[in-house]
């Protein structure tokens, strides 16, 4: 059992922190716009960009942004042009991408262990320099999302009113489609391709099970993803186990208690309940 009070574990879980934090905040907004197998995409898209730079000798991380930046941009363009269906888009790169990725991997056996570590993390072996770019990244979307908060919510929710006083609803729905995939490229290198697609969904989906607004559902789903992943990190610690998936397990096992407690799964008999809720989550 490692040290858990060493520097190497130290800076691993300041690692798991901010990527945890970054991932929530984005999750909010993906979740809301209908989204959620977003994550999944970006995530398998990310691992084909890194693989096959690999395999031509390029940098991973390049490859993994520019395909992960791509397929956001492709998301946004089916969803405006195609009727709303980025689903079709989302399922159709969703499994190219994964082939490509295990093309990649079988082709690169000099850097099988490289990606590996792509698709499953590598926490405990993330360097000064990938820790102080995952916290300049990290910073650098959290401040845009808190400069834009109130336009990203207004064109989230009532977008035909937002367009009506001006705002460039197309500017913020690519905005925020392209913070995923800087923020899908980001985790890629810390907790794997597999953890990812999971971080990018789960925080919003089991905060919605007790959030009625915006505020308290980004507040709730930061809170979960942070009890989480600092839980799952330490049991893996201790027990010398694989972090992003015992990290993965324990965010399932939230889910599964969030469902069973949801106060939005009970029968609520009154009527006013019910719109309360609705309107509510607006506000």
């Amino acid at each position: 059992m490692l040290d858990i009070l060493s520097p190497l574990i130290i800076k691993a879980l300041i690692a798991t922190i901010i990527a945890s934090i970054v991932s929530a905040s984005i999750s909010v907004h993906i979740v809301l716009r209908g989204l959620s197998a977003l994550g999944a995409a970006l995530a398998h898209a990310a691992l084909a960009g890194a693989t096959l730079a690999l395999t031509l000798n390029a940098n991973p991380t390049l490859g993994a942004l520019i395909a992960s930046m791509m397929f956001a941009v492709l998301s946004g363009y089916s969803e405006e042009k195609i009727g709303g269906r980025s689903d079709m888009v989302i399922g159709m790169i969703f499994g190219s991408s994964t082939a490509i990725a295990v093309l990649a991997i079988a082709l690169s056996s000099p850097y099988i262990s490289s990606a590996w570590r792509f698709l499953v993390g590598d926490v405990l072996g993330i360097t000064d320099y990938e820790l102080i770019e995952l916290i300049s990244v990290g910073i650098v979307i959290v401040i845009i999302l808190i400069l834009f908060h109130g336009e990203l919510k207004y064109t989230l929710f009532d977008p035909e009113s937002a367009e009506a006083y001006g705002l460039n609803t197309r500017f913020y729905r690519y905005l925020i489609l392209l913070l995923a995939a800087l923020c899908t490229v980001i985790n890629l290198r810390i907790v794997g391709s597999l953890l990812t697609e999971l971080l990018i969904a789960a925080p919003a989906i089991i905060a919605y099970e007790f959030a009625h607004s915006f505020e308290k559902l980004r507040d709730q789903a930061i809170a979960v993803t942070l009890f989480s992943s600092i839980a799952g990190f330490i049991v893996a610690i201790i027990l010398n186990l694989p972090i992003s998936g015992v990290i993965g397990i324990t965010m399932l096992l939230v889910y599964i208690i969030a469902s069973i407690l949801s106060v939005k799964r009970r029968k609520c008999r009154s009527k006013t309940c019910v719109r309360y809720a609705k309107e509510t989550f607006r506000e």
